[in-house]
């Protein structure tokens, strides 16, 4: 509330908070570097500094409104600019690959294809930029198998395309849940403790913190009502990015800054709980960010 409200009113500020993200995401880029040197990944995945696989998080989510900016810069300047940033955005794509993030790395990926569309693109160059991060996520899958099993063997035998699909699994007790209490769910965070029952005497289902989707888990536990006053209030947050890119094609940030909530609330996706708060300080530290780029006034020039 503070960026986006208070904060955020000032372009030096929010510049000055773009700023520390990016370091943020290249100091965490270099841990996770020191990871994969020292002691490589573990179960597929890496887990520095926090000992829970959580980096890929931190990388996808608070990192992509300047991940968004890179990849436009990249493909709309010239000279150093456009190296370092082009730079910058793969390295840190390569660094959400290897953290074995699959959902966050597609967030990445996509949301950057996006963004590279939004700002003044040389068509050219951002060919160049698809093509070079392509022949880099096959160069890594063709030395590391284990890789590719987990993002492409794995991925698709998990797609929950069927009741017996890990995510079917984790997804189908929020639908139960919204069953047994249609009107206003059984309420916020109470998924983890009610789940067995709700389920109970029925195979197939798995009983998980939270259901891992944000709406099915606002149907489980705040019911039609809640389910239809938030998808309301995400999509307004959708909404106001994009409707302030309309108004400003000038800046990179604010024409890109719809990117953020629209690749983070997309409504297929597997995500943390919605009520969730450590985990999910990432997603809305960056749509606050995105946000603030609502504050900004078109420029004649």
């Amino acid at each position: 509330m503070a960026t986006v409200f208070w904060l955020g009113r000032d372009k030096r500020l929010i510049y000055a908070m773009l700023l520390s993200t990016a370091f943020g995401l290249l100091l965490m880029c270099g841990i996770l570097a020191a990871e994969l040197a020292i002691v490589g990944q573990q179960g597929g995945r890496l887990t520095w500094p926090y000992g829970d696989p959580l980096p890929g998080s931190y990388v996808a989510k608070v990192g992509l409104p300047v991940f968004t900016i890179m990849v436009a810069l990249a493909v709309s300047v010239s000279g150093r600019l456009a190296a370092f940033s082009g730079a910058f955005a793969l390295a840190t794509l390569v660094i959400s690959l290897m953290t074995g993030e699959r959902i966050n790395f597609l967030i990445r990926a996509c949301g950057g294809m996006l963004a590279g569309l939004l700002w003044r693109p040389r068509w050219r160059r951002y060919l160049w930029l698809v093509v070079v991060e392509i022949l880099a996520v096959v160069m890594l899958f063709r030395f590391m198998p284990a890789v590719q099993n987990r993002f492409v063997n794995q991925f698709i035998e998990q797609l929950p395309t069927d009741a017996g699909s890990p995510y079917a699994k984790a997804m189908l007790p929020g639908v139960e849940a919204f069953f047994y209490a249609p009107v206003f769910g059984i309420g916020p965070a109470n998924f983890r403790d009610m789940c067995a029952d709700i389920v109970a005497g029925r195979g197939g289902y798995a009983c998980h913190p939270h259901p891992h989707n944000l709406y099915v888990q606002l149907l489980g536990e705040t019911g039609a009502v809640g389910f239809v006053l938030g998808s309301i209030f995400l999509g307004s947050i959708i909404w106001a990015c994009f409707s302030a890119s309309l108004n400003n094609r000038q800046n990179v940030f604010v024409a890109t800054a719809w990117v953020v909530p629209f690749g983070l609330f997309w409504p297929i996706a597997s995500t943390a709980d919605f009520f969730g708060q450590w985990n999910n300080i990432f997603l809305w530290s960056a749509v606050a960010l995105a946000l603030s780029a609502t504050s900004f006034k078109a420029q004649v020039k």
